[in-house]
């Protein structure tokens, strides 16, 4: 080859390519279950968004909760993560379970609210950045024939736009891959199995209507439902289509990690004294 050969630069990306999938395949081979489960969990287009310099005020994360959100994204221990869950039931009592040191039960716990804040957190992000691609978006709104019995089903968002045709009807969930089914299912030799139990969940809750589940793994990793319609609604221009992606990635990792840290630390029990 020749300098200045157009095959140069698509060549050496190959190589590289190559060897990084060597790489990890090779820390995949060796890797606990769990480990291994992590580490598709925290990849996918967009799931180390949030990594990168801020420049919104929803990208910032204090450093408390960055601490968390790298050890997690590392499958590291969490220092110091240990004892009981202080997160509270409703009667104020706490939930009492052995916290491990990931803070997996932390992230996932039924009580403190936390399960709906990072569902929250993730439906306003993608509503908002919907409205900035020209969309109008309702709220959770009823749909009376979504559910064969239950006339007050609603969904998450409602979603008109210029490229959609008819009204998309999004729902959010937040999946671990971490989870008892997930790791059953092979969340550990293959990415996004999380991601797909949850959009068929959303499916078998909705049946009979067209639901775009827009699911998000706990580490970070989008599901292929959720990229194509957000693919779809970008700009048409190169350079406008790569600055919203972005932007939508960094913002929802952000917010997810965020929430996510919170309630691994909020899970510790208060010092004695």
């Amino acid at each position: 080859m020749h300098l200045g050969d157009e095959g140069v630069p698509s060549s050496q990306r190959e190589l590289k390519a190559e060897r990084l999938r060597q790489a990890a395949g090779a820390i995949l081979a060796s890797a606990h279950p769990t480990s291994a489960a992590s580490i598709f969990s925290a990849g996918g287009v967009g799931a180390g968004a949030w990594l990168g310099l801020p420049h919104a005020p929803g990208h910032f994360l204090s450093d408390a909760q960055c601490r968390v959100a790298v050890r997690t994204r590392l499958n590291l221990d969490i220092p110091g993560h240990a004892g009981t869950c202080a997160h509270r039931r409703r009667d104020g009592t706490p939930c009492g379970a052995a916290l491990d040191p990931k803070g997996v039960h932390a992230r996932s716990c039924c009580f403190g609210g936390w399960r709906v804040r990072k569902h929250e957190t993730v439906k306003h992000i993608v509503g908002a950045w919907l409205e900035e691609q020209g969309c109008q978006v309702e709220y959770e709104q009823i749909v009376p024939t979504a559910t064969p019995g239950r006339p007050e089903a609603r969904i998450d968002l409602v979603v008109y736009g210029p490229t959609l045709g008819a009204p998309a009807l999004l729902d959010t969930t937040i999946a671990s891959a971490l989870s008892v089914e997930a790791l059953r299912a092979g969340s550990p030799a293959r990415p996004g199995v999380a991601a797909v139990l949850a959009e068929q969940g959303k499916r078998r809750d909705y049946p009979n209507i067209a639901i775009v589940p827009i699911a998000l793994e706990d580490h970070g990793r989008l599901g292929a439902p959720a990229l194509a319609f957000f693919r779809r609604v970008a700009p048409a221009g190169l350079r406008e289509r790569s600055l919203a992606l972005r932007g939508l990635f960094q913002a929802l990792g952000a917010g997810l990690q965020r929430v996510g840290a919170d309630a691994v630390l909020t899970a510790l029990p208060p010092p004695a004294g």
